[in-house]
């Protein structure tokens, strides 16, 4: 599981209120005034050690970008979930790791998370959604992940480009507003 539980520790949402405030209402995520959107990315082997550097990034990029928990949260489980089906079953066995490319963009109304890998074509969203209403015996096994994914973003779209999967995903943020507090200075 990722590690949502976690208190941000970045670099963002500091010096948001002068000297002598003691409470204050701010509206997240901030970054610097000039700037109103954020890219970063990462390249992977599809290994699942590699997992943890992807949450390292993850994280940092929440952080930086001032996500909320919840915000945080949801990354973290979508890019886990992406993740560990690439490395369990993008690959059949005896393949050498591969690539896996994920690049995070922000803006203060979406998030954006673009996810290739170099694995056999494997469009997530044309897999039909489980019966959630059958008892647990009567279901496949397997699944529920993609439908998680689904659930927490937008819009998603698939394509393959070379041998390449890439999946294309948006989810909308509402502005947050968040109580922050500061010591009263004497």
């Amino acid at each position: 599981m990722p590690r949502a539980d976690r208190p941000c520790r970045g670099r963002a949402g500091r010096g948001l209120l002068p000297p002598g405030c003691s409470t204050a209402i701010a509206v997240a995520p901030q970054i610097a005034a000039h700037q109103d959107t954020m890219k970063a990315s990462i390249a992977l082997r599809s290994q699942a050690a590699e997992l943890s550097r992807l949450e390292a990034f993850a994280e940092a990029f929440a952080c930086d970008c001032s996500l909320a928990d919840d915000e945080r949260s949801r990354l973290l489980v979508i890019l886990e979930e992406l993740f560990t089906n690439v490395v369990a079953h993008g690959y059949g066995d005896g393949f050498a790791p591969r690539s896996v490319a994920v690049a995070l963009g922000w803006s203060p109304s979406q998030l954006t998370i673009d996810f290739v890998d170099d694995g056999p074509p494997f469009d997530l969203l044309a897999d039909p959604e489980p019966d959630l209403d059958a008892p647990a015996e009567h279901r496949p096994i397997g699944g529920l992940g993609i439908t998680i994914v689904r659930g927490l973003v937008d819009r998603a779209r698939y394509w393959r480009e070379g041998h390449r999967n890439h999946l294309h995903l948006v989810r909308r943020l509402a502005p947050v507003v968040r109580k922050i507090l500061h010591r009263h200075q004497k």
